[in-house]
C-alpha cells in the first residue's frame, strides 16, 4: 500500500527549524539563526559574539546535536497519515548520521590509542622490554 505523502516547502522547513531553534541554549540560537537565515561566515559570527572561532563550532556542534534530538523526537511522533515529506527526509538524513556514529567512536578510540601516554619512551622501560623479549 503505497503512503500519501504530503509535499513539504522549503517555508515550512525554515519554520519548523525555527521553532525547534527556539529550545536552543540564547547562544547557540542566535549563532544558529545567523549563519543560516542570515548567512554570516563563521568569522563575523565569532566576532560579533566576542568569541573564538573554536567556541562558535562548539556552540554550533551543540545546537547540531539538540536540532537532530528535537527533530527525532518530532518524526518519531509522527503518523504515517499527517507525515509531511520533510519529515522523510529528516528520517533519512538521522539514519545517514546514525549510520556513520559508529566509524566516528572508532576513529577517535584509534585516535587515543597512539597517545604518547600509551607507550614508554624511557630508555630504562625499552631496555626492559627488550631484555624480556630476549628472555
Amino acid at each position: 500500500m503505497k503512503r500519501m505523502v504530503a509535499a513539504c516547502d522549503v517555508d515550512e522547513l525554515h519554520q519548523i527549524l525555527r521553532y525547534h531553534i527556539d529550545d536552543l541554549s540564547q547562544t547557540q540560537g542566535e549563532i544558529t539563526e545567523e549563519t543560516f537565515f542570515e548567512h554570516r561566515k563563521r568569522a563575523e559570527v565569532a566576532a560579533r559574539h566576542g568569541i573564538s572561532v573554536h567556541t562558535y563550532d562548539n556552540h554550533l556542534q551543540a545546537a547540531y546535536r539538540s536540532l537532530r534530538d528535537s527533530m527525532k523526537t518530532l518524526v518519531d511522533s509522527s503518523t504515517d497519515l499527517d507525515r509531511p515529506y520533510c519529515y522523510d527526509l529528516v528520517e533519512e538524513l538521522i539514519e545517514r548520521y546514525s549510520a556513520k556514529s559508529p566509524r566516528r567512536l572508532s576513529a577517535k578510540k584509534g585516535k587515543r590509542s597512539t597517545s604518547k601516554g600509551d607507550r614508554s619512551n624511557s630508555e630504562r622501560d625499552r631496555g626492559k622490554n627488550s631484555r624480556a623479549g630476549a628472555a
